[in-house]
């Protein structure tokens, strides 16, 4: 009879793993397992008083009656996802002479059931009440395996091990080795019955696949569940919506493999003729593990994934781990979009780690998942904060911290080639070699770190109750697209040529003060000063979007450095070997050309860019359409301003929201 437990975590706290502890006769005693699905065997094995230890030999033992344990035989490694998915361990029994092993093996039953002895009567009578039971409870969501058991003899055990060592230490392609190796003894299984778990959906999933569908990601749902399981949890979890989303099955497996290729080619080309009639980002797309092989080897990858583009979502079912991970590789491939992949069990392990990014999900199915993954989240509801906040905060501060380093470089440089020219292309510098020294390690690094790690464009609830803002992120490259970096260089060469002309039409018939000539130094001292006063300007106004006490402190230390740095240079008479800095400080501070001519000068021509960027290159000349940059530059992401935000995306048409006095 089928063993139907209908709420999983209570299972796995009540009951252990054919594969997993020691399980006892006490029934208050806490036992664990390593995933829900093989929690109802050994609680319905316990019935008749077996037990099955496979724990360590320090674990307690006490309870246990010796006579009626079955032990498994750690010689024997259990298989991995084989070709019939179906795990299995190898128990001694040590009670029958001619058939001395126990194989225990589970799997869904489009991949079990074929490997069934149908030769034996009591298979041929379970068959049919398992097969109705399953279609039962797959229908009502339920998670569903098969249990089955073959008995070895020790020649079987004699040939397989050889086989399995051999393929154990393949050099090449070693997991399609050792499929082939379990294949062979994998077969003649006798029926134990079936499982059913509820796999339950954790708080806040259909509410964080909502806010990606509606913020135009395309949404793929990789399971080994049956189609009626699959297509279930898919509408329980927004996947599919009944008012909104038309649903398109492609399904071959009741065909024979000759008509498999030219039928799954036929149901493809006739769904995305329907996907095209029909409004955008409402069609969903259903397809098993072997309809799947059909389309990749028959079909095309490319055809295949042309039609799942068109699509607002996929659910694939009966899909065991290499095919989640073909899956993955062939759509980054094809595509050549950034695929993520999100899951929380062993099996997804290759699926994770064949994605550009993986993300672990810490659950009841195991570390397996979070360990190879790049992220490891403990709920699901977590991937919306950690792809619409901390991602995009992470794109904006990369993007603007590489600009940044642009912009100061080239504003330098620029007077340094301009003043090539006006002495002879000598190799002459015109800044001082110990300040032009600490331009990048001391004067602008810090500013550079702050826009990296603590700016940001927008408040963080607006960006968790805003879909629509996500997606520009990728379509338009809002942050780091060429319209950005071409804005970005012409406005540092204007302000390097600026700087260069100022400082040397200034000094070329003005004396510092009626007592000094300016030399060399003393312009290239100015000079760097007007610079690192842009440079610092520049990152708080123009750069960092974010204004608290630490970016405004920020913006401005670097200039203070420099003054500091000048004074004390300027108090050496040979500070290094240098001999033309000792009183340097004195002369320039005290010209008032420095405040007047070029500090101001310098601010006020940098005043005006801005002002011409913004009101006439963003709005006549090059204009963004990018909502997410129409709303960074009018508002400032302070928490107080949360509300004019809101009401600022209202007037976009981007957030549908209530008034607040309703």
């Amino acid at each position: 009879m089928p063993s139907v437990s209908r709420n999983p975590q209570h299972t796995s706290h009540q009951s252990t793993s054919v594969f997993g502890s020691i399980a006892t006769r006490n029934a208050n005693r806490a036992l664990n397992d390593s995933s829900p699905d093989e929690a109802p065997q050994p609680r319905h094995t316990r019935k008749p008083t077996f037990v099955i230890n496979t724990t360590p030999a320090a674990s307690p033992m006490d309870e246990l009656d010796e006579s009626r344990v079955l032990t498994r035989d750690r010689t024997y490694a259990p298989s991995p996802a084989s070709h019939s998915a179906s795990p299995v361990d190898i128990l001694d029994t040590a009670d029958d002479d001619e058939f001395p092993y126990l194989m225990l093996s589970k799997g869904a039953d489009s991949s079990f059931l074929p490997l069934v002895d149908m030769s034996v009567l009591s298979n041929q009578t379970a068959m049919a009440p398992v097969e109705r039971s399953l279609q039962e409870m797959a229908t009502t969501g339920l998670r569903t395996l098969v249990l089955g058991y073959r008995r070895l003899s020790q020649e079987n055990i004699d040939e397989f091990l050889p086989v399995l060592k051999a393929a154990q230490c393949a050099m090449g392609d070693r997991n399609a080795v050792l499929h082939e190796a379990y294949a062979k003894i994998e077969h003649d299984f006798s029926i134990i019955g079936a499982t059913a778990v509820e796999d339950k959906l954790q708080d806040g999933v259909p509410e964080t696949i909502d806010f990606f569908v509606r913020a135009k990601v395309v949404v793929w749902m990789l399971t080994g569940d049956k189609r009626e399981t699959a297509v279930t949890i898919a509408g329980t979890s927004g996947i599919i919506d009944p008012n909104e989303t038309e649903v398109f099955h492609i399904d071959v497996t009741h065909l024979a493999q000759s008509e498999r290729n030219e039928s799954c080619r036929y149901q493809i080309q006739m769904a995305s003729e329907k996907i095209r009639a029909l409004p955008q980002n409402t069609a969903v797309l259903v397809i098993d593990g072997i309809t799947l092989s059909t389309a990749f080897s028959g079909v095309g990858a490319e055809l295949f994934f042309e039609l799942g583009s068109m699509c607002r979502a996929a659910v694939c079912c009966r899909m065991t781990p290499l095919q989640k991970a073909d899956i993955v590789r062939m759509f980054q491939t094809t595509t050549g979009h950034v695929a993520l992949a999100i899951g929380d069990g062993a099996n997804d392990v290759s699926m994770i780690q064949e994605a550009e990014i993986g993300i672990g999900i810490m659950g009841l199915e195991g570390a397996q998942a979070e360990l190879a993954a790049d992220f490891a989240i403990p709920k699901f509801r977590c991937l919306k904060r950690l792809l619409v906040v901390h991602g995009r905060h992470n794109l904006y501060r990369d993007a603007n911290t590489v600009l940044y380093s642009c912009y100061k470089n080239l504003i330098m440089v620029t007077a340094m080639a301009l003043y090539t020219t006006r002495c002879g292309f000598s190799g002459q510098t015109i800044y001082q070699s110990w300040l032009l020294a600490m331009y990048n390690t001391l004067y602008c690094q810090i500013q550079a770190l702050t826009i990296g790690i603590f700016d940001k464009d927008l408040p963080d609830e607006v960006l968790e109750t805003n879909p629509l803002l996500y997606p520009e992120l990728a379509e338009k490259k809002c942050y780091f697209n060429p319209r950005e970096w071409v804005i970005t260089i012409i406005e540092a060469i204007l302000l390097g040529a600026a700087l260069y002309f100022t400082v040397f039409l200034t000094f070329e018939s003005n004396d510092l003060d009626r007592e000094h000539t300016p030399s060399l130094r003393d312009q290239g001292t100015i000079a760097f000063l007007a610079l690192t006063a842009v440079v610092d300007l520049a990152a708080g106004l123009r750069f960092m979007r974010s204004w608290t006490y630490l970016t405004l402190g920020t913006a401005i230390i670097g200039f203070v450095l420099l003054v500091a740095t000048t004074f004390t240079l300027s108090a050496f008479v040979n500070f290094s070997g240098s001999t033309g800095l000792y009183g340097m400080a004195e002369r320039v501070f005290s010209s008032f050309l420095l405040y007047v001519h070029v500090l101001i000068g310098m601010a006020g021509f940098f005043v005006c860019i801005s002002l011409l960027k913004y009101f006439v290159v963003d709005e006549v000349i090059w204009p963004t359409t990018s909502a997410n940059k129409v709303v960074e530059r009018t508002i400032r992401p302070q928490r107080s301003m949360v509300g004019k935000v809101k009401a600022l995306l209202k007037e976009f048409a981007l957030l549908d929201m209530e008034e607040s006095s309703q």
